[in-house]
């Protein structure tokens, strides 16, 4: 696996989470 694949789905899932926290 690509460091910068799991970076980039860790991104994403932590961009979901921020906008669950700021609703």
């Amino acid at each position: 696996m690509e460091r910068a694949q799991i970076l980039d789905e860790i991104s994403k899932m932590t961009v979901l989470e921020l906008s669950q926290l700021i609703k």
